[in-house]
């Protein structure tokens, strides 16, 4: 990692970090987030301007047609308050992967409190890597998963 032509696309923008320190590495980064002001609010709290790149202003329920061509890295951490995510079904995990070029890693970052719920997005990610569980003390689940294509 780390070529000028190399990209990423980080689904779900968080607070920007991922993207600002992928941006750093010389990466051109996309961005897919249903937070339309969240740029602005990544510039004002972490100084973060998204240098080279495409903002899109999506929540992908409805898949990634709008999605060109193929990503070196992959980013999915996208939170959405503990209910089964629309980005975690059969199609849209294939659809995901399809975005890898080769050789391309895709990461995967899940909170949920209900084991079942998490249980069941992540099978859909394990056909193609395998993952890490940890729950905290407050009886959260966090899973991390890596693809390679």
């Amino acid at each position: 990692m780390g070529s000028k032509n190399q990209r990423a696309l980080a689904i779900g923008a968080g607070a920007c970090l991922w993207p600002s320190a992928l941006q750093r590495q010389y990466l051109v980064i996309d961005i897919i987030d249903p937070r339309e002001d969240i740029l602005k609010v990544a510039n004002d709290y972490f100084d973060f301007k998204l240098k080279e790149g495409t903002f899109y202003n999506n929540d992908c329920a409805k898949g990634f047609d709008f999605i060109e061509g193929a990503y070196d890295l992959i980013l999915l951490d996208a939170y959405n308050g503990f209910k089964v995510n629309s980005l975690y079904s059969s199609e849209s995990v294939s659809r995901i992967y399809e975005l890898l070029c080769d050789n391309g890693i895709l990461v995967i970052n899940n909170v949920h409190k209900n084991k079942r719920t998490l249980k069941y997005e992540i099978a859909q990610f394990k056909r193609y890597g395998y993952g890490y569980t940890e729950k905290s003390d407050e009886g959260y689940f966090n899973e991390v998963i890596f693809c390679f294509k």
